[in-house]
């Protein structure tokens, strides 16, 4: 477990500590595989929050889909609704689908009489072979895969609690994240259209 990418400091020092403020790696019964599949989830939630980060500040300004009359992001799934109200459940078979895809890549077979851990021993969390740019090092064991993963996980960390005080701000002043914030507080008044559209 002490050798899991994500574990940088100030919070821990990898192979000596990482940081567990539950101490849910003390508790009985806890594995490897139970850490793989806490690891599995946090590097999904954070690919998500940070597409979702991205997502949020830009689909505010700009609206490639559906035509929306603007303002904040936390409104917008109501509005898609009245535009094309099956959108969601394609957008939720398309989900299924992937997880399904991710489950046969990293999980041992419920059904399986020897099936012990829930992850396969040999599945590093998060590699399910998506790699279209081709940005991960051909040696997965090597120093630099390992570096990546940490600033992965570090991005998805700072992502999760990005989107969380997205949702948050727009639902106090409901002012859109890009207006309230960049052209507010950052720029000067006068040049804040930044974007092009």
């Amino acid at each position: 477990m002490l050798t899991l990418p994500g574990i940088c400091a100030p919070t821990g020092v990898p192979g000596e500590s990482f940081w567990d403020p539950f101490g849910f790696a003390n508790s009985k019964g806890f594995s490897v595989s139970e850490a793989k599949r806490f690891r599995e989830a946090e590097v999904t939630h954070g690919r998500v929050a940070m597409l979702a980060t991205l997502g949020w500040v830009l689909q505010e300004e700009w609206h490639p889909i559906f035509p929306s009359e603007g303002g904040p992001a936390f409104r917008h799934f109501q509005e898609v609704e009245g535009i094309f109200p099956q959108f969601w459940e394609i957008v939720l078979i398309a989900i299924g689908a992937w997880e399904l895809r991710r489950a046969r890549i990293g999980w041992n077979d419920p059904k399986a009489a020897t099936t012990k851990n829930q992850m396969r021993d040999d599945y590093a969390p998060g590699e399910i072979g998506f790699d279209p740019l081709g940005l991960f090092p051909a040696d997965a064991d090597s120093q630099e895969a390992y570096d990546l993963k940490t600033k992965e996980l570090n991005n998805g960390r700072l992502a999760m609690f990005g989107w969380a005080g997205f949702a948050a701000q727009e639902e106090v002043d409901h002012v859109t994240i890009w207006r309230g914030l960049v052209e507010t507080h950052i720029v000067p008044a006068e040049d804040a259209n930044l974007l092009p559209f």
